[in-house]
């Protein structure tokens, strides 16, 4: 017989792999910000008569700052609404508590995916080192010291004085755009989340709708790099690709793995912690990995049904 003091405890097993997985996350985020902080692209050369860098240099329209604040805290800000209405809909048949751990893994799994795509984008930046559409503006080489007839000058000296090297440096940066990766990312992640996660039964277009709009957003954050010329066009279509690429792949292979793994191991939990359980504690312990968001809410009903058709108390309480 249980007793009502019982709690549950991660296993060893899962405080290591919970470890495993902050380190593996360290090791992916620290080459980014040493990229970020000290990571030098390859320096291109030039046509003199290259008119796709001869755009004058204008400020970005969207900043990286609100970038960043609008593309993760947007998402964050959607996922815990999304679980919260989920929570609502459960605490309204049953007595569930707030699913913590479902939550973060789902936060940890995009923020992962984010990190992904910011190390695949910064190390394309520098590895390619393509030079962005206000180049000359930004740079100012001096043509009097080069021989144009020669057509591709690759030695050159970059004159103007009100830059800082950082600014140079980054006026080499445009392939792919960082802000289309990003905002394109996060737009399909959520549009994936919003299908698998969410049931909505009164609206047939919601869904849909909802995602059309994630997109059509990001598209529109990419076109403004196009305009403020930050970006040539095909650095902004590459961005899109890389984005919903490692979106796709990151919800395919880890965020579908939450979803498929609260189904399915449920039944293999409960027996796996609690070999010889008489059948009522077994149902209580599955009432409190589905309060935990460990299952699903068709798997709710289920289990509330057979529950019921025992007629049999409960001899403690969750």
């Amino acid at each position: 017989m249980f007793m009502s003091t019982w709690k549950y405890k991660p296993s060893r097993a899962v405080s290591v792999r919970f470890l495993l997985d902050i380190i593996i996350w360290s090791a992916v985020g620290l080459p980014v910000i040493m990229l970020h902080l000290q990571g030098n692209p390859v320096e291109v050369g030039f046509f003199c008569d290259d008119n796709s860098l001869k755009y004058p240099y204008r400020e970005s329209t969207i900043s990286n700052q609100v970038l960043l604040g609008t593309s993760l805290g947007g998402v964050v800000t959607m996922m815990v609404l999304a679980e919260f209405l989920i929570y609502l809909d459960k605490r309204s048949r049953t007595n569930t508590s707030w699913p913590t751990a479902h939550v973060m893994k789902h936060l940890g799994v995009f923020l992962f995916g984010f990190t992904v795509n910011e190390l695949f984008t910064i190390a394309l930046k520098q590895r390619v080192g393509q030079l962005r559409p206000h180049f000359f503006d930004v740079c100012k080489p001096d043509f009097n010291a080069i021989n144009c007839s020669q057509g591709f000058i690759t030695e050159y000296t970059c004159m103007n004085t009100h830059v800082s090297q950082r600014e140079i440096r980054e006026s080499r940066l445009s392939f792919p755009s960082g802000h289309a990766s990003l905002s394109m990312y996060c737009a399909v992640y959520i549009g994936y989340y919003i299908q698998v996660h969410m049931s909505v039964t009164y609206s047939s277009v919601l869904k849909p709708a909802l995602q059309s709009v994630l997109v059509l957003l990001a598209v529109l954050n990419g076109l403004t790099r196009i305009n403020d010329h930050k970006h040539h066009p095909i650095d902004v279509i590459a961005g899109f690709f890389f984005g919903a690429a490692i979106a796709s792949f990151v919800f395919g292979t880890l965020g579908l793995k939450i979803q498929k793994t609260s189904k399915v191991t449920l039944d293999q939990k409960v027996s796996e912690t609690f070999n010889a359980a008489s059948e009522t504690a077994r149902m209580s312990l599955k009432k409190k990995y589905l309060y935990q968001g460990e299952v699903s809410c068709d798997t709710t009903i289920s289990i509330l049904e057979e529950e019921n058709a025992k007629e049999t108390p409960m001899d403690f309480v969750l």
